[in-house]
């Protein structure tokens, strides 16, 4: 199988894209304008893919170590951003970044918020409760609190009443 290059804009102040080799798993999988990590220098760093092409412009190339993101921009976001690096005189990571919200550049994952109500009557609770003082004042006290609320309670303010 022939070896396959892309040209990647890192996300750093190098202004012109670097080649690196694809991985044979990766060949049909990679696209222009998907999120990859390639090494340089030492360490890692996140660029965007804009070209795949048969042959390097250098002798050595390094290996793309993963797909970061599935297309992170359009065809025709790609074209703007391109655009917007020769109009504005800006980097090509930087017209991107314009582009792109900053929880995906972060990776950043969705919060979750956790509700908690009682599908229990308030004397199947007060009885519950009354048997575990014995054995389990810390369950009492987290359902007590619960008992006191009467819609219910989110997980992080529940957390913040019991001073755990």
């Amino acid at each position: 199988m022939n070896k396959k290059f892309a040209s990647v804009a890192l996300e750093t102040n190098i202004d012109k894209p670097l080649d690196y080799e694809i991985p044979s798993d990766l060949i049909d999988t990679l696209k222009e304008g998907m999120l990859v990590e390639v090494p340089l220098r030492n360490s890692i760093k996140q660029g965007y893919v804009l070209k795949i092409k048969d042959e390097a412009e250098v002798k050595k190339t390094s290996m793309i170590s993963k797909i970061t993101k599935e297309s992170v921009l359009t065809e025709d976001l790609f074209k703007l951003a391109l655009w917007m690096k020769d109009y504005y005189l800006i980097s090509l990571s930087k017209a991107i970044r314009c582009m792109i919200p900053t929880g995906v550049i972060k990776q950043i994952s969705l919060k979750l918020n956790c509700f908690i109500y009682s599908i229990k009557t308030k004397n199947e609770l007060v009885k519950i409760i009354s048997d575990l003082l014995k054995k389990n004042p810390q369950q009492a006290e987290v359902l007590s609190i619960i008992l006191k609320e009467k819609k219910g309670i989110f997980l992080k303010d529940l957390i913040k009443k019991i001073d755990i």
